[in-house]
């Protein structure tokens, strides 16, 4: 789960970034985040799923009328940062 004050930071950081929560689907302005992060896995091709590879955290913001789901990339917002573990990893180097 996510705490509050991390909670807190992300919607602070979509306000600075001039995100003007609307949703697109019906006009609403009420939003919830999600109660946990979302990971996209990232894939180099169609043909298969890798898991445990490179992937894309995001906070979900959901539309509280109708449950419109935006996700927002952490990295850009400072919320993580943007490498790669195994980019970081010297041992394998």
């Amino acid at each position: 789960m996510i705490d509050e004050k991390k909670k807190n930071d992300i919607v602070a950081a979509l306000r600075e970034k001039g995100v003007f929560l609307r949703c697109p689907m019906c006009g609403n302005s009420h939003f919830i985040m999600a109660e946990s992060y979302v990971r996209l896995d990232l894939q180099d091709d169609f043909d298969g799923v890798k898991l445990g590879g490179p992937s894309l955290p995001t906070a979900a913001i959901v539309c509280a009328r109708c449950g419109f789901v935006s996700l927002h990339a952490l990295g850009l917002l400072g919320g993580i940062p943007q490498t790669n573990k195994e980019e970081n990893d010297d041992s394998k180097k």
